[in-house]
């Protein structure tokens, strides 16, 4: 694992600074985890950081709350801006609750949000002011979903799925919405999406990406 030039390099360097973070200003950061670097990123990550995309590459966990980001809330607590990726399917994880500045998520790779992932108590999307996820189990979900701060919204999914989040959710800010559709078959269900569209009087901005037959809609 350390045979690789950029681990050592890491590794030295922060054994030249007592293994402590030779960025301590840093506010923006995009790391790959993989074999050779692993483990170095929370000894670089300083308690100014406010934004970090995460891709992992490394040997799949169980789930992320087992990978290294789970020790991020208390080492990055400015921390306003998340972006994960990765490459296996997982539940969310339960630190996302204890980031209490986190306004910005993108979740992509092979992670998908659920219902449950948004079932109280779920702090962590109350806070959300963009929200970026492909998302599955929402066609027969009936439970709603605060998200008093969210203004933009962009999720993929089934048409059933997309109109199932968008039906349960509470949010009087929403002013931008973007939707795509990842199925051959939609036509018959898009007045049903649309009628969960005009639900949010305040809308300003709106895109819908669709295969083959509709291409895309903007307003």
């Amino acid at each position: 694992m350390d045979d690789a030039p950029e681990g050592r390099l890491l590794r030295m360097l922060l054994d030249r600074h007592g293994g402590h973070t030779f960025l301590p200003s840093l506010r923006k950061a995009c790391w790959e985890e993989t074999q050779t670097t692993k483990g170095v990123l929370l000894a670089l990550l300083p308690r100014t950081l406010k934004t970090l995309s995460y891709r992992e590459r490394t040997k799949v966990h169980p789930s992320l709350d087992q990978t290294l980001l789970y020790h991020l809330p208390p080492r990055t607590p400015a921390l306003s801006s998340l972006a994960i990726i990765y490459h296996q399917y997982v539940p969310l994880p339960t630190f996302l609750n204890d980031l209490l500045l986190l306004r910005h998520l993108y979740l992509g790779g092979k992670l998908e949000t659920c219902p449950e992932d948004l079932k109280s108590p779920c702090g962590w999307f109350t806070r959300l002011e963009t929200f970026n996820s492909p998302v599955t189990g929402f066609e027969r979900c009936n439970h709603t979903v605060r998200a008093s701060s969210l203004h933009s919204l962009d999720i993929k999914g089934t048409c059933a799925d997309l109109t199932g989040m968008l039906t349960l959710l509470d949010a009087p800010m929403m002013r931008e919405i973007t939707l795509t559709v990842n199925e051959e078959d939609w036509a018959d269900s898009m007045t049903a999406l649309f009628e969960a569209v005009v639900r949010f009087s305040g809308l300003l901005n709106f895109a819908l990406w669709a295969p083959a037959k509709s291409r895309y809609w903007a307003s």
